[in-house]
């Protein structure tokens, strides 16, 4: 997020930060999303970079790329949104959130807090007390 909503030069000190911090979760998703082992692809290299990288990462490896070239345009800015986005929908696949949902249905007898919306709330606090002041 603070690559596409940050306009920073590459070469400052926050910029170069952040792409370090990105290549670290990168990383780290490895662990989580591990590299698909196939067809002896990458048998030469250390176990974490055998096989193809995972779709999941692959997002953020593009993404990566994108923000390490020397001028970005409106086409790269469009292209970041949608690397984050299918980023996140693929983990959402994976982690599945609805799945909890359905649990805490299950054992609240509720779906969302109350079935309210944020302007039904705002509009009319005594929906959701543990939100005011005297509460």
């Amino acid at each position: 997020m603070r690559f596409r909503h940050l306009a920073r030069r590459q070469d400052s000190a926050d910029f170069q930060q952040d792409l370090a911090c990105l290549s670290s979760l990168i990383e780290q998703g490895r662990f989580y999303f591990p590299n698909i082992v196939q067809n002896s692809y990458g048998a030469s290299k250390p176990a974490a970079y055998r096989g193809y990288r995972n779709l999941a990462l692959d997002f953020l490896v593009e993404f990566y790329n994108i923000v390490t070239h020397a001028a970005q345009d409106e086409s790269d800015r469009n292209s970041l949104t949608t690397l984050q986005r299918y980023f996140t929908s693929i983990v959402f696949q994976v982690v599945r959130p609805k799945d909890r949902l359905e649990k805490i249905k299950q054992l609240t007898d509720q779906y969302f807090v109350k079935d309210h919306t944020v302007n039904d709330i705002i509009g009319n606090p005594d929906l959701f007390p543990v939100y005011r002041d005297d509460a």
